[in-house]
This record gives C-alpha cells, sequence and structure tokens, in this order.
C-alpha cells in the first residue's frame, strides 16, 4: 500500500491476492493516497477481472476519488470482481 501510516505499522499491513488460477495480468493502480491491484485471472478460457482494494478510512472525499479512478479500470464488457476493505460506513445505522 502507498499510504506512510500503514507503513510505520510494519509489513503486517496491505493487499494481496492468492491464487492456484492462471494469472493473465497483474498490475498496481494508484487511488490517491492508497494502491489497488488488478488481477486479470484465466478460468475456463475466460478472463475474470479481480480488483483487491483498501480505501481510506479517514475522508470520504478521498474514497470516493479513489472508487472513481479506480471505475476507469474496469472493462465492462468482462466478469469482474471488486473485493477488499471499503471501509463504508452508513451513519444511520449508528443511531440505532
Amino acid at each position: 500500500l502507498n499510504d506512510i501510516r500503514l507503513k510505520e505499522k510494519g509489513h503486517n499491513n496491505g493487499i494481496t491476492v492468492l491464487t492456484n488460477l492462471p494469472v493473465d495480468q497483474f498490475k498496481t493502480i494508484t487511488l490517491e493516497t492508497r494502491d489497488a491491484i488488478k488481477t486479470t485471472l484465466q478460468i475456463n478460457n475466460n478472463e475474470l477481472d479481480i480488483f483487491t482494494v483498501y480505501l481510506d478510512d479517514l475522508s470520504e472525499d478521498v474514497r470516493v476519488k479513489q472508487t472513481r479512478t479506480l471505475l476507469k479500470y474496469v472493462d465492462q464488457t468482462k466478469p469482474t470482481i471488486i473485493m477488499g476493505d471499503l471501509n463504508t460506513l452508513v451513519l444511520e445505522i449508528l443511531k440505532n
């Protein structure tokens, strides 16, 4: 991850992809204050794009910018999974 606070905490913080399927492509994408990983897998002669993200935990505005940047890399003609820590919070749930 490209985040100074996390780098100070050491090597146990970050994102990764583990798979036993063939990897066609692996790419790091810079999302404002953090990075994402785009992995393209080959499954039964079909490609699957997987985005692994760890969005900013302090600012919703930054998360929105990160998400917009990420969506520029999504090929809408291919099956895609976006996963990771999205750091979303619904305040209405906390009020009850």
